[in-house]
């Protein structure tokens, strides 16, 4: 976060969506770092956690709301992998940008972060995020079918979870769209 901070002109920001175990972690990361940042441990709605993570120039998340928001607002985003859901995710938002949990380092966060920002900056003019969505919530239950006859059921539940969490964004994404065009 340091070094991001320096080299790219952020300001890192540590948002609590499972607060049970994100401020606790936050605030220790936090506690080493030189740089200035920021955590937000308050509870906050859906479209609070939506416009907060629309504002960021970067989300890294481990967790799925934060990508869900992030990705609805087109914002350059980073999945860092505790459990099949993050990628599946990400897979189905046509996305790669994930580093597994145990082979996180500091040198390849810096470095996957960068590239996310450097790639996502370049294809934002062409992408409509909530399009992407909507692909997102259209695909799911057919790969989910799918999953169900080639895959176990670790894979499965991954994709159910997703396809719920999906289906939540896509209507609260539905809702931002129509006021705007209101």
């Amino acid at each position: 976060a340091d070094r991001l901070s320096r080299e790219e002109g952020l300001t890192p920001v540590f948002l609590a969506i499972d607060r049970s175990k994100d401020v606790a972690a936050a605030r220790q990361v936090t506690s080493q770092m030189r740089e200035k940042a920021l955590v937000l441990e308050e509870a906050y709605t859906g479209e609070q956690l939506s416009d907060l993570l629309g504002a960021m120039r970067c989300v890294i998340s481990m967790r799925l709301h934060g990508l869900i928001f992030a990705a609805g607002r087109g914002v350059p985003l980073l999945g860092v992998v505790y459990d099949p859901k993050v990628r599946a995710f990400l897979r189905y938002i046509g996305r790669e940008n994930a580093i597994d949990l145990p082979e996180v380092t500091a040198e390849g966060l810096v470095r996957a972060a960068k590239e996310v920002i450097a790639a996502t900056n370049a294809e934002r003019a062409y992408v409509n995020p909530y399009d992407s969505l909507l692909k997102t919530v259209d695909d799911a239950a057919v790969m989910l079918e799918l999953a169900e006859m080639e895959e176990g059921e670790a894979q499965q539940s991954a994709l159910q979870d997703t396809l719920a969490e999906c289906a939540k964004a896509d209507g609260y994404f539905g809702k931002i769209r129509l006021q705007s065009l209101l």
